[in-house]
Order: C-alpha cells, then sequence, then structure tokens
C-alpha cells in the first residue's frame, strides 16, 4: 500500500517546528540563568524603538497593537470563521481556525506565561497592560491567527501561484514585525519576550498546519 505523502513528510514538519523554537528555548535557558547577554540584548535593542516618535505616531501604533488584544482578537476570529464557514462551506477549516488561535495564542501562551511569570520592562508603560511579559502575546498571537488566515486564503484560492504565496508570506511577515514593534515602542515588552513569541508561535503554527493537511488529506467529504 502506498503510503500517504502527508504522513511522510510528518518528520519535516518536525524537524522545522524544532527548529523554529530553537530561539524559544535558548532564550529560556539564557532567562532562568540571568544571562547578561540578555540584558545587553534587551537593553540594546528596546532602546532603538521606545517611544521614538511623535505624538501622532504614538496613537497610530497605540491602534495598531489593540488589533493584538483578546477582545479583537476574538472578533476577528469569530468573523474569519463564519466566511470560511458561509463561503466555503468548510466546517474542518473552521474549527481548525477557531483551535489553532485559541490552543496556540491563548493557552499555550498563558502556560508559558504562568511557568516563567516574568515582569514587564521597568519603563513608562503608554498603555495599561496587565500580566507576565515572556512571551509577547500579542508577537505570539499575530504569527498564530495572521499566519494562519494567510495559510486559509493560500489553500482556498483558485490561483495557487508561488505569487501568490510569496505575497500572502511578504504580508504576514510585516504585519507580525509591526506588532513586535508595536509591543516594544509602548515599552511593555522586551525584544526577547517579542523574539521568543515569534519562535513559539511559529513552531506552534508550522504543526498546526501539517494537521491540517493531513487531516483533511484523510477526509475529503469535509465540506457540507
Amino acid at each position: 500500500m502506498e503510503t500517504n505523502p502527508y504522513y511522510r513528510s510528518f518528520k519535516h514538519t518536525l524537524l522545522l517546528s524544532f527548529v523554529l523554537v530553537i530561539p524559544f528555548l535558548i532564550l529560556c535557558v539564557m532567562g532562568i540563568f540571568d544571562s547578561y547577554i540578555l540584558q545587553v540584548f534587551d537593553t540594546s535593542i528596546g532602546s532603538l524603538f521606545y517611544n521614538r516618535g511623535s505624538d501622532l505616531l504614538t496613537k497610530i501604533v497605540i491602534a495598531f497593537t489593540t488589533i493584538g488584544n483578546p477582545m479583537s482578537v476574538a472578533l476577528i476570529v469569530l468573523a474569519i470563521a463564519v466566511l470560511v464557514l458561509v463561503i466555503q462551506r468548510d466546517w474542518k477549516s473552521t474549527l481548525w481556525y477557531i483551535l489553532t488561535v485559541f490552543l496556540g495564542a491563548a493557552v499555550l501562551n498563558s502556560l508559558v506565561k504562568n511557568v516563567f511569570q516574568r515582569v514587564r520592562p521597568e519603563l513608562t508603560h503608554l498603555i495599561e497592560q496587565e500580566g507576565h511579559s515572556f512571551p509577547s502575546g500579542h508577537a505570539m498571537g499575530a504569527v498564530i491567527y495572521f499566519g494562519a488566515l494567510a495559510y486559509l486564503i493560500y489553500y482556498f484560492s483558485q490561483n495557487k501561484s508561488s505569487q501568490v504565496k510569496q505575497s500572502l508570506m511578504g504580508l504576514t511577515v510585516i504585519f507580525v514585525l509591526l506588532m513586535g514593534i508595536s509591543r516594544l515602542y509602548l515599552g511593555v515588552h522586551y525584544p526577547s519576550d517579542v523574539l521568543g513569541g515569534y519562535s513559539l508561535g511559529s513552531a506552534f503554527l508550522v504543526l498546526a498546519i501539517d494537521y491540517h493537511r493531513r487531516w483533511l488529506h484523510a477526509n475529503k467529504s469535509s465540506k457540507f
């Protein structure tokens, strides 16, 4: 019997996910041992972005970063889920998107935050922000919910050209980078928080996308 190609590629998916999570693991070790290198990295990189603009820019950054707030994410995810269900009539992809964002951006991020309980930077926060600092929920969430959205757009696209794929990847990278920079600008996260969120979120997203592909391949009757 011929082996399912998606199952054959699962080892590659695990390897890619492991590579992506390496920065997060390194930051965890450095944080545990209170590394001087980590302190220098956070101080030097963070100073490049913290409150480096006009009042107008600050207002724009504050407005942009609200896209990553839990309530905003919940509304966005709900809207996307409804669109996928109504337009594509694909309940599996709808459920996959909701669970991917919920388990990755909410549950996993909260668990890791509670494990490390890192205090936020001792800066004047330009917005009110509660909770722990590492890893950044906004950075991690942006990778997961925007990355998963880009994947679904490509998945349902009639024109699966490399140009479409590259455009979606480019938009995702730009959005994720801007979200991370906004957290540094507002003084509510260290650069290592943002990097850790990127790393852990990317590793989780890769596994989630692989599961979506294998799940639907195993049962083509996923639509109404």
